[in-house]
């Protein structure tokens, strides 16, 4: 996986301008400020865990449209693994999954 952050950076401004966000509003919804979200863009700031889970919700992608990762890798995806697995084990894990989702704390 590519965790370059000009790399990630980009990635973020691309799928930005796609949505049509001016970088102005795209902080606002991301409850950011714009210099945060500029020295993402530029690769000079990392992204914690919380942005990453809020730029998937405000752009409506996964991650690894934002981290970069090529569509090519479809075999590594959780939901490949999962269908590998016998149906009550990918019960369970979906089930797991969803309620660590669930209970994930919220966004400040």
């Amino acid at each position: 996986m590519s965790n370059d952050g000009l790399v990630v950076g980009q990635k973020i401004r691309n799928l930005r301008v796609e949505a049509g966000y001016e970088l102005g509003e795209f902080s606002d919804e991301l409850g950011k400020s714009e210099s945060h979200i500029k020295q993402v863009e530029l690769g000079s700031r990392k992204i914690s865990l919380d942005l990453l889970i809020s730029l998937i919700e405000v752009l409506n992608v996964d991650a690894n449209s934002i981290l970069g990762e090529s569509s090519d890798h479809k075999d590594n995806s959780i939901d490949a693994k999962l269908q590998e697995l016998p149906e009550p084990q990918r019960q369970y894990l979906t089930t797991m999954f969803l309620t660590m989702l669930a209970n994930y704390p919220a966004a400040a």
